[in-house]
């Protein structure tokens, strides 16, 4: 996983009003980016210091409030199934360590994956089964 970091990729989510003009603004600050791209698009992805992807939203945000880790462990599952910007088996294992290694409410991650039809295993690989099982 020590690579990975070489890879960067940013991700803003804005709303669907938003988009146009956030997309605007970040082409004229030098910025490569890609709004809402399918599997079919992501090929035009290349990661770097100024690679972004913007993401409509349905949903409000509260800007008061970080994302929880279990949250951006979700997040990453879905943009990786769409757009492949790191290897499976490394995305699997960042998951599986940071389970591991972090505070994270299972129960709330369990219901994050579930409202978008993912498991634990989806999330972390068939390893997680053995870390559920020794709680």
């Amino acid at each position: 996983m020590h690579h990975l970091f070489g890879k960067l990729i940013h991700f803003v989510h804005v709303d669907a009003e938003g988009e146009n003009d956030m997309e605007d603004f970040l082409r004229s600050k030098g910025w490569d980016v890609l709004t809402n791209p399918t599997p079919k698009s992501a090929g035009k992805l290349v990661p770097g210091e100024k690679c972004v992807v913007i993401r409509r939203v349905r949903r409000e945000i509260d800007v008061e409030t970080e994302p929880t880790v279990g949250t951006v462990l979700v997040e990453a599952l879905l943009e990786n199934t769409r757009l492949r910007f790191m290897d499976e088996s490394e995305r699997e294992e960042m998951s599986l360590r940071l389970i591991r290694e972090k505070r994270i409410n299972i129960a709330s991650l369990i219901s994050r994956l579930q409202k978008h039809d993912k498991s634990l295993v989806d999330l972390a690989g068939k390893e997680i089964l053995v870390i559920i099982s020794e709680l």
